[in-house]
């Protein structure tokens, strides 16, 4: 049978063959096919012509073609079975002769089920469709996937057209039993590509399309890291459909899963091909790109993953979302740094927010070293970011003077040089600096310096380079340029550095020799110095034709020649000084040559601040502050002046000049910043050891030292006492060293408390700096003891403390315990001392209120705010005032009050801007899905809100003037700026429950600052009248007195502080009402309307022309008078039926219900 169908289907009329097929039973044919499918290859005639045959010989039998379709794929299900029982040994990958038949057999089955497919969607004989025949073959597919076995791919397209067809013909329930069925089962890794490929087939609906999406990103887990990029394609193509946020997140969680599991070695590649894939399906699809911007926006968090954000960057290619993701990036990336520094002063709120710009950074970072491995569609991205940070923190940087800052004045890096050093790091990162030695000559000698200092371990390892450089350097010795012939003695002082431990090698003859050669020619220097010293001691001034008749005058040459020549040997008298101490030491003889050297010096630079002048006669300032001696004589000669205790040494000759020692300390911070800029005192491990022992030096000073002590009862007429320039030194070292090597300052610290405590144990930082303030307090305490008060001592001594304090870390757990202790007898102090000094008393009022802020504790700032209510007077007149204030903090007294009320009032504006930025970050926090700890969060700023009223409270009743009143205008209207941004985001959270706590909030608004603020103002306008009567402004009797321009920028100003202000309280009740509307909680019933709502500022009176007092003379038109405008219209207020010479027109109108 099988034989003749073959026969048949060569001949050119197909008749004989219809006529011949039609004429065989279904069952015999389907027993037949099955036979030829199970015999062997080698064996009779080719199972797939016969197929062939029986196709071609019942063209249009859609039964017949089913009926094939399900004999085959029944077959191929056996035959899997028995494979999967172990009764075959052929495998299913395709290398056996059992597995190409099936192959061959089910691609020339599949376009007879599409071809059904497409007579039954013609509406051709769609009764003969048999559902239940449809529903047995896809039966057999789902039975051979629930059996987790390989299959081959072309049956899944079977399935899908089956399912199809199935469901163009409604046949739902079958449907749906299919799809669980896949979805319930275990898919084999080999064939879930194929399986999602048969799922992205099927006609489904938004329902069955989410039930397979979680069945497939479930998947992602079980599969061989080589199988993720096709499979997570076809997840992309799904995409298209629906479901693009939870496609999205679930392959960006699987990949944060992944990281934890395996090597990023191993998954890099693979990493890179599925983020090729996501760029190609976001150029099919622009929303799908859009949708990942949006789930990165949603928590910005997301951005700390590496894939997640190299996703953005492989799709910021794209040019239509290239400006999107890029603000996405920037944004992040400096609100991350700005909060961080936020959070810095904020320790209160560190628990609800956790930002870490280090991990931004680390992230940024790993990306650019994965460039190189795989991740190569991002390079040009990265290079763009880069460019985008720098430019944006450059613009957003205030402008600084020419040329580059000094190492030793640059402040601590903000935000936004941290953004700067993050974008200059990825690019150093992605490029390499190639041939720099051609540039080594034309770079600055501390550039240079520098260079050469990170490239000395590859001239140690590579000779080629070394060659390179000493050719450099040997050219450079000759240039007619002095700092390339610096440069040139400096690189080979660094490569001499090298020999002792590299002698063995024969590379190190070359360097060693030239180095030889070069020194050779300074071999008599300690003669001619020896000579040179002995002669310094011996000349006198006029010797050197300097006397009180030289001319110093700098705008003629001969002044400007003798200046020059003066400054010169002040800078010998120094280099010959030190060089006597280092080479001699403390011997008779040196310390005599060192004090008549000094005596010298003196006597020049006391000639030449006496003399000297520049333009129009005036004395040229800063003379003497600079020096030529180093940080390593310094740090010497202090331990010898200082430390040593001994009677007997000849050192006693140097302490006896107070004047020395005073010259050695104050010019300490010069040679400092020198070093630190020039390089020149040797490495930063040096200069660092070096600044550890000057400030033990001033410690022990500053703790030993009693009444009795010569330094403290030195005090100049002028300038510093040598008391003072030890502290104002031992600051300026600790504030440098923070800057400088801010890593090294825990290790200073440490180093302090053992001096002062004698004890080593390892102990936190907190502890630490705790031990030493308790060192400084007594210090302080001494010097305020004294008779009389070192007040500029002091001053300096609280400065010091404050710098300590902001060195606790706020993380440790006994940073509010430890803050408290500090609280505490800084209180004492301003409460039991009467001191009348405006600068410490400054100083200690600022560094309580800043240790209070830090710590929750408040109510201290009340207090202070209550004494400057006191001093300061009632505002109400109509409250009894004829009480005696009691003052709790004597420390303010009607000397010291006004630049008390100052630090207040900027507490307030600081405090405004933290709790601004709270609410923001609780914006935020309402999103993050934690729910709990959002209200515990909202809790915080609630309580932290409340004493803040009472400190506007306080303020508000005090009867300020002049620039504290205007002052407080512009903190009150910032201040109802933030409470109106609080009640807007009390209207965007999810759920609006208002807690007992905001309900407090809202109440001491109203009773505690609206209703007092009116009478503020209306005191406040009528003290600014009386001013402007006084001094003439503003009168029509007479002539007009002339307004400067000063007075008239105030006033204009001022016109417009208090409608701004009305204005912005306004607004505040206004989202109030709306609050109370949505919340079904009456809030409004703590704000009390006021009938003085509307103010009219007639600016015509003080802007009139001064030159022109005729009725032609221009004026400046007043603010337009409108009582029937909404609420901005009414700011300006209607007309009064006051005095017209008032400057202040408060016009009263009915209240509003």
């Amino acid at each position: 049978m099988d034989r003749k169908i073959v026969q048949l289907t060569k001949q050119p009329n197909r008749t004989v063959l219809r006529e011949y097929v039609s004429s065989i039973p279904p069952a015999q044919i389907e027993e037949l096919i099955r036979e030829k499918l199970e015999q062997s290859s080698n064996s009779g005639v080719d199972p797939i012509l016969m197929i062939r045959g029986i196709l071609l010989g019942d063209p249009n039998g859609t039964q017949t073609r089913l009926m094939l379709a399900q004999t085959v794929i029944g077959w191929y299900v056996d035959w899997i079975d028995r494979l999967w029982l172990g009764n075959e040994t052929e495998a299913t990958t395709g290398s056996g002769t059992k597995a190409k038949l099936a192959t061959n057999v089910i691609n020339l089955i599949l376009p007879e089920v599409y071809t059904n497919a497409l007579l039954f969607f013609d509406g051709v004989k769609v009764e003969i469709l048999a559902p239940s025949m449809l529903e047995e073959t896809a039966h057999l597919i789902t039975q051979l996937i629930e059996r987790n076995v390989p299959i081959q791919p072309r049956a899944f397209e079977i399935l899908s057209k089956i399912y199809n067809l199935l469901a163009a013909l409604e046949a739902v329930d079958r449907t749906n039993e299919i799809l669980n069925q896949l979805c319930e089962s275990s898919w084999h890794p080999q064939s879930a590509v194929g399986l999602v490929s048969c799922l992205n087939e099927m006609e489904l609906s938004a329902s069955q399309l989410g039930q397979v999406v979680k069945r497939m990103l479930r998947q992602l887990k079980e599969l061989e890291i080589e199988e993720v990029p096709p499979f997570i394609y076809q997840l992309l193509l799904l995409s298209r459909k629906c479901n693009k946020r939870s496609i999205l997140s679930g392959i960006c969680e699987y990949f944060d899963w992944l990281h934890t599991t395996k090597p990023e070695s191993d998954t890099s590649r693979m990493e890179g091909t599925v983020m090729l894939h996501i760029s190609f399906a976001i150029k099919q699809d622009q929303e799908l790109g859009i949708e990942l911007i949006k789930y990165i926006k949603s928590d910005k968090m997301l951005l700390l993953e590496k894939f997640k954000m190299a996703c953005l960057l492989s799709a910021a290619r794209i040019h239509r979302l290239e400006e999107m993701i890029f603000d996405l990036l920037k944004q992040t990336i400096i609100s991350a740094y700005k909060d961080s520094e936020k959070l810095e002063s904020c320790p209160w709120i560190s628990e609800y927010s956790k930002i870490d710009p280090r991990s931004v950074r680390k992230v940024v970072m790993d990306i650019a070293d994965r460039s190189a491995t795989g991740w190569d569609q991002v390079i040009q991205s990265l290079t763009q970011l880069a460019m985008t940070l720098i430019d944006a923190a450059t613009n957003a940087t205030p402008l600084k003077g020419p040329g580059p800052i000094p190492r030793s004045k640059k402040p601590k890096p903000g935000p936004l040089d941290h953004v700067i050093s993050l974008g200059t790091d990825i690019l150093l990162k992605m490029f390499k600096i190639k041939d720099i030695l051609d540039y080594l000559s034309l770079l600055s000698l501390s550039t240079a310096k520098k260079l050469l200092s990170a490239t000395q371990p590859v001239s140690l390892s590579n000779h080629q380079f070394k060659d390179g450089l000493i050719l450099v350097l040997r050219k450079s010795m000759f240039s007619r340029e002095l700092d390339s012939r610096m440069i040139a003695v400096n690189g080979f002082l660094s490569l001499l550095q090298d020999q002792p431990g590299n002698s063995n090698s024969g590379h190190t003859s070359g360097a060693a020799f030239e180095i030889l050669v070069i020194s050779n020619a300074l071999s008599d220097c300690k003669r001619h110095i020896k000579s040179l010293t002995f002669r310094l001691t011996k000349l006198d001034l006029e010797d050197y034709e300097l006397d009180k008749t030289t001319n110093f005058d700098t705008t003629t040459s001969t002044g400007l020649r003798a200046f020059y020549f003066a400054d010169i040997l002040l800078g010998t008298f120094d280099a010959a000084l030190e060089h006597e101490f280092i080479a001699q030491g403390d011997t008779v003889e040196s310390c005599q040559i060192i004090l008549s050297l000094f005596k010298k010096r003196k006597a020049l630079l006391g000639l030449l601040k006496e003399n000297s002048s520049k333009d129009k006669g005036r004395k040229i300032s800063g003379l003497g502050s600079s020096s030529l001696l180093s940080l390593e004589f310094s740090a010497k000669i202090s331990q010898a002046l200082f430390l040593h205790g001994d009677r007997q040494s000849p050192i006693l000759t140097l302490r006896s000049d107070i004047d020395f020692m005073h010259y050695i300390v104050s010019v300490t911070p010069t040679i400092l910043a020198g070093a630190i800029d020039n390089g020149s005192g040797g490495s930063d491990d040096k200069l660092f050891g070096h600044c550890a022992t000057l400030v033990k030096v001033y410690i022990h000073i500053l703790m030993h030292e009693d009444s009795d002590s010569s330094f403290i009862n030195h005090q100049p007429q002028k300038g510093q006492s040598l008391l003072g320039s030890i502290t104002a030194s031992l600051k300026y070292i600790l504030e440098t060293t923070c800057n400088v090597w801010p890593d090294k300052l825990p290790d200073l610290l440490v180093q302090l408390r053992t001096m002062s405590t004698n004890s080593s144990e390892s102990l936190t930082i907190n502890v630490v700096i705790t031990d030493l303030l308790g060192e400084l307090k007594g210090i302080l305490i001494k010097h305020l003891n004294t008779k009389p008060p070192l007040y500029k001592e002091s001053v300096s001594n609280v400065q010091i403390i404050k710098f300590l304090v902001n060195q606790m870390d706020h993380a440790q757990d006994d940073f509010e315990k430890r803050s408290a202790k500090v609280i505490d007898w800084l209180s004492q102090i301003a409460k039991e001392r009467p001191i009348e000094d405006v600068g410490v008393a400054k100083e200690i009022i600022s560094l309580l209120i800043h240790l209070c802020a830090n710590t929750q504790n408040l109510n201290i700032v009340k207090e202070i705010a209550q004494d400057v209510h006191a001093l300061q007077g009632e505002v109400d007149i109509n409250e009894d005032s004829q009480v005696e204030p009691v003052i709790e903090y004597q420390m303010i007294n009607a000397r010291t009050h006004g630049a008390i009320t100052t630090q207040v009032l900027s507490f307030t504006e600081q405090e405004n801007e933290v709790l601004t930025w709270s609410i923001g970050r609780l914006k935020i926090s309402a999103v993050s899905g934690d729910w709990d700890q959002h209200c515990r969060f909202e809790r915080v700023i609630c309580n932290r809100l409340i004493p803040y009223v009472a400190i506007i409270s306080e303020l508000l009743k005090s009867a300020m003037v002049g620039v504290h009143a205007e002052h407080l205008v512009k903190v009150l209207t910032k201040t109802y700026r933030m409470f109106t941004v609080l009640v807007k985001y009390k209207m965007s959270t999810p759920k609006i429950e208002v807690p007992q706590e905001f309900i407090n909030v809202v109440a001491n608004i109203g009773s505690d600052v609206t209703d007092k603020m009116y009478k503020f103002l209306t005191v406040y306008a009528h003290q600014r009248q009386e001013e402007y009567d006084l001094a003439g402004i503003g009168s029509k009797k007479g002539k007009k007195k002339e307004v400067n321009a000063k007075e008239k920028a105030k006033i204009i100003r001022e016109g417009k502080a208090i409608p701004a202000l009305i204005f912005v309280v306004e607004q505040f009740e206004r989202h109030l009402i709306q609050l109370t509307r949505k919340s079904k909680v009456d809030l409004m019933q703590y704000m009390k309307r006021s009938t003085s709502r509307d103010f009219q500022i007639k600016l015509d009176n003080y802007l009139e022309s001064d030159g022109d007092s005729d009725d032609n003379s221009k004026k400046r038109p007043s603010i337009p008078e409108d009582d029937e405008g909404d609420d901005q219209d009414q700011l300006s207020g209607s007309g009064s039926d006051q005095d017209n010479e008032s400057g202040y027109d408060i016009g009263r109108k009915r209240a509003r219900t």
